[in-house]
């Protein structure tokens, strides 16, 4: 063997050992860009009545917006014709997350407050026909949405397979034909049952005279008539005329 063959079969080596130990992007091309996918890693419980923190990946550009929802189906009543025996949707709470480095998170407040002190879902408070609780389904749909006009207004829309349903999972559209990406996670979460803690406060108690609060503290008291003003005639001085009102 020559030594121009040796030297020839040698570089041929280097450049394989070298391609095998670069990253696939860079073997790939740098315009190659990565699938588009988005999940909801976590539904976490924040100890707070109702809230929830939830959090997950996207491969999107930066500070591309999402709208992260709650929504619970309720079920139709066995005798409501009113829409086809078709199930309601009630959006629990919806907020706004923005895409970082890959990743997302926002916090959703699921429960309201009753009148009666109550916690409760919207759709409850609401108190409409079909609302009973035992026809609300069990588990919660949490979405995390690229909106229509987000994705129009996205560095996406040049990318043609973010628009093809057989590429992309994530790809739903509008009654209006109008594309958008969702993911789902569902996760079960009770109907709300408990009493909210309201602080304890006697606006009541504020309203009332000196006198009344006076008799609540010492309920022993009982004051026939109100004292005398400790005021004597000399006390009532004309004011200067810098101090009137003009």
């Amino acid at each position: 063997m020559t030594r121009a063959t040796l030297a020839k079969l040698l570089a041929f080596v280097l450049v394989l050992v070298t391609a095998c130990d670069r990253p696939l992007d860079n073997l790939v091309g740098r315009g190659s860009s990565a699938p588009i996918a988005m999940t909801i890693e976590q539904i976490a419980d924040t100890g707070q009545p109702g809230q929830f923190i939830l959090s997950g990946t996207a491969t999107l550009p930066d500070e591309t917006p999402l709208t992260v929802s709650a929504v619970r189906r309720i079920n139709p009543q066995p005798n409501d014709r009113s829409l086809d025996g078709e199930s309601r949707y009630a959006i629990l709470d919806r907020t706004s997350a923005m895409v970082r480095e890959g990743r997302w998170q926002a916090q959703l407040s699921l429960w309201e407050i009753s009148p009666d002190g109550y916690y409760q879902e919207n759709w409850q408070l609401t108190n409409s026909k079909g609302s009973e609780p035992e026809l609300a389904n069990l588990a919660v749909d949490f979405w995390a949405t690229l909106e229509p006009l987000d994705l129009a207004q996205s560095k996406l829309k040049d990318r043609s397979e973010v628009f093809d349903s057989t590429l992309n999972p994530l790809l739903n559209f509008t009654p209006s034909g109008e594309p958008y990406l969702k993911v789902i996670e569902p996760k079960l979460v009770a109907l709300p049952s408990a009493r909210a803690v309201v602080p304890v406060s006697l606006p009541e108690q504020e309203r009332t005279t000196w006198k009344e609060r006076l008799m609540l503290e010492n309920p022993d008291i009982r004051l026939t008539e109100q004292p005398p003003i400790p005021f004597q005639a000399n006390d009532n001085l004309p004011l200067p005329a810098e101090n009137l009102l003009r």
